[in-house]
Parts: C-alpha cells; sequence; structure tokens
C-alpha cells in the first residue's frame, strides 16, 4: 500500500522502499539491505502518514507497531557502541533497554503470525 501510494507522488514519503522489497525473488529474501528497507523508521512513519491521510486502512498501525518493535531490536543488536544501552555506563538506560528485549522475547515467543499459530521460523532462537 505504500508503495503504490508513493509511486503516485514525486516526493516519497518512503523513498527507499520498493516493490522489490515486498515481494523479492528466492536469493533476494536473504539480501539485508531488503530486509532493512522494510525494517526501518521510515516505513513505519510511511504507514502512519498514510493512515492519517486516510490512504491506507487503520488496520495498518499494527503492522507499524510490529515493523518498529523489531526495528528497535535490530539497532540495540546491532549497534557497536555503548549509546544504544547495552552499557553500565548509564544504568537507567541499561534497564530500559534489557526491559525492552525481555518483553521483545516474550511478544515473538507468543506471537500468532497465521490463523493457525504454528510456529514460524521467525520464532526460532529466541
Amino acid at each position: 500500500m505504500v508503495v503504490e501510494e508513493d509511486q503516485k507522488k514525486d516526493l516519497k514519503v518512503a523513498p527507499h522502499l520498493k516493490e522489490v522489497h515486498l515481494h523479492p525473488k528466492h536469493f533476494y529474501k536473504m539480501n539485508v539491505q531488503g530486509a532493512m528497507a522494510i525494517l526501518n523508521h521510515d516505513t513505519t512513519a510511511a504507514i502512519k502518514y498514510y493512515i492519517t491521510k486516510e490512504k491506507i486502512g487503520l488496520e495498518h498501525l499494527t503492522t507499524a507497531w510490529f515493523l518498529e518493535l523489531v526495528y528497535k531490536w535490530y539497532i540495540i543488536m546491532s549497534s557497536r557502541v555503548t549509546k544504544h544501552g547495552l552499557s553500565k555506563n548509564n544504568v537507567t538506560e541499561f534497564t530500559d533497554t534489557t526491559t525492552f528485549l525481555e518483553d521483545f522475547m516474550k511478544i515473538i515467543v507468543n506471537i500468532h503470525i497465521v490463523e493457525s499459530g504454528y510456529w514460524k521460523p521467525v520464532q526460532t532462537g529466541i
């Protein structure tokens, strides 16, 4: 939905997001750059923007929430600096980050990705 709406505009809300990211071919599914185009703060902002403009439905807020959650997790896990909270230099930030990570694990383990409730590969290793 966001990609289609963005294609109608000269100034794009999510310029990094392309159709190939949403419907990748076999090997492109393993491309980190493609995943990061979707799991990006800008994608979340674009979804929220188009909801406020009534271009897409309110039910897409769930997707925005999930993308935001995964993006925050990715930033924490891939960070090479202590700024993102995995350092005890700032105890408050450390506590907030570890609380977020614990909550994130609970969400991923308990999430029902499909109606039948089968365990999905994304939930492995948590």
